[in-house]
């Protein structure tokens, strides 16, 4: 007999429970989902989001592989400009340092230090093309002074 009321009760504390709990609005099934929460949804599932996503990978691996291309001049291998008594590291030289080297002034100095930390280290003499302001006579100077 105890097992049975025992039983009952049991039922009977569940049955109040849900009972409490749906009319308290704890939960509810019939609820609406907020617009907001629908829209976002939807747009998740539409083309655009996939398409805006995949531009959005596309670009991530576009700046991984940029990074990989980054040569970090202090710990690249040297590249050296100037005669033998006057040898300058392209990739360590100071503005001081590089203005020992005729045909590169101030200016270009400067240019060749931007140049060298946003795109990283130099791998060849030729690369100095890419500096603003050196072109290809004058990097024939600067290579003649290298030999």
């Amino acid at each position: 007999m105890r097992k049975i009321i025992h039983e009952f009760l049991v039922v009977l504390i569940v049955t109040l429970a849900i009972l409490l709990i749906n009319n308290a609005g704890v939960i509810s099934l019939e609820k609406e989902i907020p617009k907001d929460i629908e829209e976002e949804i939807e747009y998740q599932r539409s083309d655009k989001y996939k398409n805006n996503k995949t531009e959005l990978n596309e670009k991530t691996e576009h700046k991984e592989e940029v990074k990989k291309q980054y040569i970090d001049p202090k710990t690249a291998a040297p590249v050296y400009i100037g005669s033998e008594e006057n040898k300058v590291n392209l990739n360590t030289a100071t503005v001081e340092q590089l203005i020992t080297i005729k045909g590169i002034g101030e200016k270009t100095a400067d240019k060749i230090i931007d140049y060298r930390t946003k795109n990283g280290a130099f791998t060849s003499i030729d690369e100095l093309v890419n500096v603003k302001g050196i072109g290809e006579k004058k990097l024939e100077k600067i290579k003649e002074q290298s030999r």
